[in-house]
C-alpha cells in the first residue's frame, strides 16, 4: 500500500528561519523526488506571529517520522499532517516537540468504508493494512482534542465535535467530493498546496519550485 498524496503545515517559533528547517525536510527525504512539478510548498505566518511552512503533493508520504525527528533535533514547534490514501481512507496527524524529542498529540485514521458495517471494515482491513487495524495505533479522545486546541489556540470544544464528525461525515464527504480533512479547516490552517488540492492559493513566498 502507498500513500497516494500528503500534506503538512508546520509551526516553528517567530524569526524561524524556514528554509533550513525545509532543507533539513528535504535531506531526511532524499529517498523522494521532491520536484516542483509535484511538490508545492510555501511559508506564511500563524497565530502569536508564529513561522509557518506548508508542503504537499501527491508524490508526497511518509512524513511523520522524518518530521517527528525534525522537531526533535529543532527542540520546537509543532505539525499537522493530512495523508489521504483516496479510496482507502485518510489520516489526521498531530506532532508536538518536547523536551529532547517529539510526542504523536493525535492520530485518526478513517478507513474508506462504513465504520458501522463490521463486515466492510474487516474486508478492507484484510485487503490494504495486512489484517492489522491501523486504528489500533490511533491517539483520539478528548484529551487529544482538547492538546490539539491549545497548540493551535482554538476553542477545544469546537475542535473536539469537528474530531467527533469526522468519522460519521468521511464516507458521505468523499462521495460528494468534498474535503476528507476537516481538521485542517477547524484549526484555521491556511489553504493546502495546489500539488495536493488541484487548487490554487495565495502563496507568499515559495521556497519549492
Amino acid at each position: 500500500m502507498s500513500t497516494l498524496r500528503e500534506a503538512f503545515c508546520l509551526d516553528a517559533p517567530a524569526g524561524t528561519d524556514l528554509r533550513v528547517v525545509y532543507a533539513a525536510f528535504r535531506s531526511a527525504k532524499a529517498d523522494m523526488v521532491l520536484d516542483a512539478a509535484t511538490i508545492d510548498a510555501y511559508t506564511t505566518t500563524g497565530p502569536g506571529g508564529s513561522a509557518r511552512l506548508v508542503v504537499g503533493g501527491d508524490t508526497l508520504a511518509g512524513t511523520a517520522v522524518p518530521l517527528a525527528i525534525l522537531l526533535a533535533e529543532f527542540g520546537h514547534g509543532h505539525v499537522a499532517i493530512a495523508t489521504d490514501w483516496a479510496e482507502i481512507g485518510v489520516r489526521w496527524t498531530v506532532l508536538a516537540a518536547t523536551a529532547g524529542g517529539s510526542r504523536t498529540v493525535q492520530r485518526t485514521t478513517l478507513l474508506g468504508v462504513d465504520h458501522s458495517d463490521t463486515s466492510a471494515v474487516e474486508r478492507e482491513i484484510d485487503e490494504h493494512w495486512d489484517g492489522v487495524d491501523p486504528r489500533t495505533r490511533d491517539v483520539r479522545g478528548p484529551a487529544a482534542a482538547a492538546a490539539v486546541a491549545e497548540l493551535y489556540r482554538v476553542d477545544a470544544r469546537e475542535y473536539a465535535a469537528t474530531d467527533g464528525s469526522a468519522e460519521r461525515g468521511f464516507v458521505r464527504r468523499r462521495a460528494a467530493g468534498g474535503t476528507p480533512f476537516p481538521w485542517w479547516r477547524a484549526l484555521r490552517l491556511p489553504p493546502r498546496p495546489r500539488a495536493f488540492t488541484a487548487s490554487r492559493h495565495r502563496e507568499t513566498h515559495v521556497i519549492a519550485g
